[in-house]
């Protein structure tokens, strides 16, 4: 596999880790306290913890493969970009237009970085 498709690979793995974190976290942690600890919440929250531990061990493939000043602004921006649309889609979260623009300064600047290498 190419380098950017394990960035791509390695930001959407990272990015859908910390959206279910986020998600179920909360539910997770009462039922933890509630002593319940096969709830779905719980279940889910690992899920989205071995999902963040799968993308850094990706990560760690990237970095023997790949120039870190490559690697980083790419994996950053796919991390940056997958996990704003998440939240937008799934947990109704507002982007403004600034944000919007900064947004699409990154997705350039990410396909600048790749192209030039």
């Amino acid at each position: 596999m190419n380098s950017i498709a394990l960035l791509i690979l390695q930001g959407v793995l990272s990015s859908l880790g910390l959206f279910v974190m986020k998600v179920y976290l909360g539910n997770a942690k009462a039922s933890i306290v509630a002593g319940d600890f096969l709830d779905r919440a719980v279940l889910m929250a690992c899920g989205g913890f071995t999902l963040y531990v799968v993308s850094f061990g990706l990560w760690m493939l990237i970095l023997v493969k790949t120039p870190l000043s490559y690697a980083y602004p790419i994996s950053i921006g796919i991390t940056l970009l997958v996990t704003s649309f998440l939240a937008v889609l799934f947990l109704s979260e507002v982007i403004g237009l600034a944000r919007g623009i900064g947004m699409l300064a990154i997705l350039i600047g990410v396909v600048i970085i790749h192209t030039s290498r």
